[in-house]
């Protein structure tokens, strides 16, 4: 058999009260073990199936990962004339056993950003790493002062080895809201609560059904965008200035595929198509309206405004600005520079619903 079952442990800002499955490829279910005294995080469990063989023993193309482990198997044999690249070779078994080793991984990545990208919660996982912490005072411990200690972040699951089968739950299957309902609210994890739980909309399996039945080049261009929109995700509250600038580039690498592709100068790399100006001949990108285009043609068709705002401060920020939360201050929404954790925070939303739009568009393939 080549396909194995993996079982990890996810968290998230809200807890699993239910069980979702996606056909026969993966399931997350709440853990065994429920605990009131959550408090944040909340683990879940992951179980996916996979074909472990790699290119080019696996022969079908389901995750971005199949084709990245191709594209780059292929690249190297490009830019290694001399080797035949033959199984004996012990550089290519070393650089094919690495491939092998990380491919687990990576595609527990691919899911995750996916199910953050396709839902109103970020799923995420905790990097692996000892540090000093201070335990958390029971409440029968109430004044009691606990010493710093050095520990291992983590959770660990009871399956850690591969599983037959997914695993059989008790629970009901997660609650499922209409698609309508469900895009209005707001992702930011700081409002979740305890009574919340994870929820999808009804249109979760068609996006799954749609991801996985792109081309490679629109797999390999969405994943990109999946990815950076999760980074924007993950740094909204650390590095504000880099997840501005990461949910305008997911945008921007979904907008630039589909765009006409022109042969470009052999000296300086500039598109034959690019508009010249009149007087000096300078080349005119008119990057900012092609940006507001993309975003009112796949999100909102009437937040032009909100739109010339994210890539301005894209720009601005990508030329050695910086947004005021990055200097500690949010400002107090007076205008201009005052805006910019309202504009940071309006700029996920519809940059996320400007990602689900595009993939929707090839739902009539599917």
């Amino acid at each position: 058999m080549h396909t194995t079952i993996l079982q990890t442990t996810l968290f998230s800002k809200s807890p699993l009260k239910g069980y979702f499955r996606y056909e026969n490829l993966f399931q997350i279910i709440p853990p065994k073990k429920q605990n009131s005294l959550y408090e944040h995080d909340y683990p879940l469990i992951l179980e996916i199936k996979f074909d472990q063989r790699i290119y080019p023993e696996r022969s079908t193309n389901i995750w971005h990962r199949d084709i990245w482990e191709e594209e780059r198997f292929e690249y190297i044999k490009r830019q290694s004339p001399k080797r035949k690249m033959e199984y004996n070779d012990p550089w290519v078994i070393a650089f094919q056993k690495r491939t092998e080793t990380l491919r687990p991984a990576a595609i527990l990545t691919e899911l995750r950003n996916l199910l953050t990208l396709f839902s109103n919660y970020r799923f995420f996982i905790y990097d692996s790493k000892q540090s000093w912490f201070i335990p958390i005072q029971p409440e029968k411990e109430k004044g009691v002062i606990h010493e710093a200690v050095w520990g291992q972040i983590g959770y660990i699951s009871e399956n850690r080895e591969p599983i037959e089968d997914f695993s059989e739950t008790s629970y009901e299957q997660l609650p499922i809201v209409p698609k309508a309902e469900y895009i209005k609210r707001f992702r930011d994890y700081k409002g979740y609560t305890k009574e919340d739980q994870i929820d999808f909309s009804d249109n979760i399996n068609i996006l799954f059904s749609v991801y996985f039945s792109l081309s490679p080049i629109e797999k390999t261009t969405y994943y990109t965008a999946c990815h950076l929109y999760n980074q924007a995700l993950h740094f909204q509250y650390t590095l504000p200035s880099l997840s501005m600038v990461a949910s305008v580039m997911a945008i921007e690498t979904l907008m630039n595929m589909n765009e006409e592709k022109h042969e470009a100068c052999s000296a300086c790399g500039t598109s034959d198509s690019i508009e010249k100006c009149d007087q000096c001949g300078a080349p005119i990108h008119r990057l900012r309206s092609r940006f507001r285009k993309f975003m009112k043609e796949h999100a909102l068709p009437d937040q032009d405004n909100l739109y010339k705002e994210m890539y301005d401060a894209r720009s601005r920020l990508a030329h050695g600005d910086l947004l005021r939360e990055d200097l500690f201050d949010t400002g107090f929404y007076s205008g201009e520079k005052d805006n910019e954790d309202r504009l940071r925070k309006n700029s996920l939303i519809v940059a996320h619903n400007a990602i689900l739009n595009w993939l929707l568009k090839y739902q009539i393939n599917v």
